[in-house]
């Protein structure tokens, strides 16, 4: 497996500070370990761009949120890195060791990473990865880029599994939470991906306050049915001067994210389209 540091909050705070023409270029490089040499595409960089803004926005408005009974304040971890992967095997057979490297590892990525980690070995969460008509989706085996990756607090500060797939030759890129981790009943019982963000990021862009941000062009909801008669409350995100957009939703407890150009995301292809255990 392996593994890299991406001082992705670092960049964050000096974007907020300076501007961050040259992130939103793709002219930063990610960091390297001894051995590795990975990359990030331009629609890695794009997607990232787009959720930065986001990210930033939370944590300037973080004191300011609402402090009603239902929210819940995700707190920033001290450190932050991102676990690397070739196969869906790979990942599996990493997160279900009692030996973990990611327990091994003694920097601080926060309590909700460390939950995650022992909940996946204890068998108290299973590991989902993509399929379409039953069969797991394609990784996008680029010479020279991960396939997984396994961030320890990205978006809303949570930990997330991140796929890189392909579908007919086009980036599919998904991306799984788990907020059962937070342990909060509220939380547990939220049955659309709006209702989980106004606990866990009440600020975050959606339906209502979508104008406030640059980035998007519309967010709305919409019902998507997926395959085995599996249907949905998605979140779509449109993005201002792109084809792509963000689909959201919440899938048995966990929180989905997927990015994709918006011509690949027919009918078609949510109906061929699930999360299974692995």
């Amino acid at each position: 497996m392996k593994k890299i540091a991406i001082m992705h909050l670092v960049l964050l705070c000096l974007c907020a500070l300076f501007g961050c023409s040259s992130y939103n270029s793709g002219e930063i490089q990610t960091p390297k370990s001894n051995s590795d040499s990975i990359q990030i595409d331009n629609n890695e960089l794009n997607h990232q761009s787009n959720e930065n803004e986001n990210i930033l926005a939370m944590k300037k408005d973080e004191k300011s949120f609402p402090k009603s009974s239902s929210s819940v304040t995700i707190q920033t971890p001290p450190d932050y890195y991102s676990y690397l992967f070739e196969s869906y095997n790979e990942l599996s057979s990493t997160l279900i060791k009692r030996d973990s490297i990611m327990l091994a590892d003694l920097n601080d990525y926060g309590e909700l990473f460390n939950r995650t980690v022992s909940a996946f070995e204890n068998g108290i969460i299973d590991l989902y990865v993509p399929v379409i008509d039953g069969n797991v989706c394609d990784l996008r085996n680029k010479d020279g880029f991960s396939n997984i990756s396994m961030m320890t607090a990205e978006l809303y500060n949570l930990p997330w599994i991140w796929y890189h797939c392909k579908v007919s030759d086009s980036d599919l890129e998904i991306k799984l939470a788990y907020p059962s981790i937070i342990e909060n009943d509220e939380l547990n019982s939220a049955k659309t991906y709006c209702e989980a963000l106004k606990i866990i990021a009440p600020d975050a862009p959606n339906p209502d306050n979508y104008p406030k941000y640059e980035s998007y062009q519309n967010i709305y909801e919409s019902e998507i049915l997926l395959a085995n008669d599996t249907t949905v409350i998605a979140m779509i995100s449109e993005i201002k001067n792109s084809s792509k957009v963000y689909v959201m939703f919440n899938y048995d407890g966990m929180l989905v994210s997927i990015y994709a150009d918006n011509e690949i995301l027919s009918e078609t292809f949510w109906h061929s389209f699930a999360l299974a255990k692995y």
